[in-house]
C-alpha cells in the first residue's frame, strides 16, 4: 500500500525528471538564491549552487590554500563522513582531527583552543560539522578564531534549519555549505550550495566550475530511481512487513550486499585528486523543485522535533545516553543519536 504522501513524492520526482528531459520549466538563479536567504534568514549574500554539498567544501579549502599556501591545515572533527576528508585532501589541504568531549558531539574545546593557540600560523580553517545538539561551543570557537583571523567553515549538510540564539548557525561562519538530496531537508534529486560574504571567493568558484559539464538526465536518473525505491521501502506498512525483516535477516547473517544500504559510506576509498565524475555543475532545472521544497522545511523540522521529543519521553534506560535540546538552540533533528558503552549489546536487543 502506498500512502498519498508517497504518491505525491513520486509525482514530484517524475515532474522533475520531465523538466530535465524536456526543459519545460526553469526558475531563475537569483529567485532561488533570494528565497534561500529569506527562508533561512542568512546574512551571507554570495551563494553558489553546487552539484553536491561536499563539492562546496572542496572549493572552499582549495581557495584558502591557494590564497595563503603556507596555511594548509583544516582542523576538523574526528567524527565525519569519509568523503569529506577526501575533499580536504583533494583540495591540497591537510586534515587535522580533534576528538570529541566525552559523551558529546562537540570537539573537545580545551584541545581545540590549545591547538589553535600553538599552530595558528599553519591553520587554513576550522571545519565545524554540525550533527545534532552540538553548537554549545560555537561562540567560543568563533571568538578564538577571530583572535587569530582563522576562517570558520560550517558543514550544514544535515543542519539546514539549525539555529542558535535565533540565528542560523551559518551566520556564525565565514563559509558554510548545504547539501540537498532525497535524504536531506531539501529532497531534490541532488545538489548543494556554498555561502559566504566573500565576493572574491564567489568569483573564484564560478571560474573553477566554468568548464565543468552540467548534471544531466544520465547523471541524475540513478538518484531518481533510488529515491523511488527508498520511499516505497520506508512506507510504514511495507517497512514493518518486509524492509525491517529484510535488514534484520541481513544483519543476523552478515549479508553485506543488503547491509550496505544502511551505511552512509559503505565502500570508503582514499582520493587524492578530485575525480571527473564529481566535476559537475548544478542543474538549474532543479530550481522549481528546490523552491517548492524550501517552503516546507520548517514544517518538516516541526514533525522531526515532535518525534524527537517522543523518543526522549519514552527511552528510559540507564545504559543509554540521550541528548536533551537547550532552550537557546533550534536543531534540525534529522537524527536521534544515542550513546552506549557497547554497540554489540544494544544491537543484540533488536536481533
Amino acid at each position: 500500500m502506498i500512502l498519498p504522501r508517497q504518491l505525491l513524492y513520486c509525482k514530484n520526482l517524475i515532474s522533475f525528471m520531465l523538466n530535465i528531459l524536456f526543459s519545460i520549466k526553469k526558475v531563475d538563479f537569483l529567485v532561488s538564491k533570494a528565497k534561500l536567504i529569506e527562508v533561512l534568514k542568512l546574512n551571507q549574500k554570495y551563494i553558489y549552487f553546487t552539484s553536491k554539498g561536499r563539492i562546496g567544501l572542496f572549493h572552499i579549502c582549495k581557495y584558502l590554500v591557494e590564497r595563503i599556501p603556507n596555511k594548509k591545515e583544516v582542523v576538523m572533527s574526528s567524527f565525519t563522513i569519509f568523503d569529506l576528508v577526501n575533499m580536504v585532501i583533494c583540495s591540497g589541504a591537510k586534515p587535522v582531527f580533534i576528538d570529541h568531549e566525552k559523551d558529546s558531539f562537540d570537539m573537545n574545546i580545551k584541545n581545540l583552543v590549545s591547538y589553535i593557540e600553538k599552530n595558528h600560523n599553519k591553520i587554513a580553517s576550522i571545519l565545524l560539522c554540525h550533527y545534532s545538539l552540538n553548537s554549545r561551543n560555537l561562540i567560543k570557537i568563533k571568538d578564538k578564531c577571530s583572535e587569530f583571523e582563522i576562517p570558520i567553515i560550517q558543514d550544514m549538510a544535515i543542519s539546514l534549519v539549525s539555529r542558535i540564539n535565533g540565528e542560523s548557525i551559518s551566520n556564525f561562519s565565514d563559509f558554510s555549505f548545504f547539501s540537498f538530496n532525497l535524504f536531506k531537508f531539501l529532497p531534490i534529486v541532488h545538489g548543494g550550495a556554498v555561502c559566504s560574504n566573500n565576493k572574491e571567493f564567489y568569483r573564484y568558484i564560478k571560474t573553477q566550475e566554468k568548464e565543468w559539464p552540467k548534471q544531466n538526465f544520465k547523471n541524475l536518473v540513478k538518484y531518481f530511481l533510488k529515491g523511488i525505491f527508498f520511499k516505497l521501502a520506508t512506507n510504514k506498512y511495507f517497512f514493518n512487513l518486509i524492509t525491517f525483516r529484510l535488514f534484520k535477516f541481513a544483519d543476523i547473517n552478515n549479508i553485506k550486499f543488503i547491509q550496505k544500504f544502511t551505511k552512509n559510506d559503505p565502500n570508503p576509498v582514499l582520493r587524492r585528486d578530485l575525480p571527473n565524475f564529481y566535476k559537475l555543475k548544478f542543474n538549474e532545472y532543479q530550481f522549481p523543485s528546490f523552491i517548492s521544497k524550501l517552503s516546507e522545511i520548517f514544517e518538516e523540522r516541526r514533525i522531526r522535533e515532535k518525534n524527537y521529543i517522543y523518543y526522549l519521553s519514552n527511552i528510559i534506560n540507564k545504559n543509554i545516553k540521550i541528548f536533551n535540546p537547550s532552550d537557546k538552540e533550534i536543531h534540525s533533528f534529522i537524527n536521534f543519536p544515542i550513546l552506549v558503552s557497547s554497540k554489540k549489546k544494544v544491537f543484540k536487543l533488536f536481533i
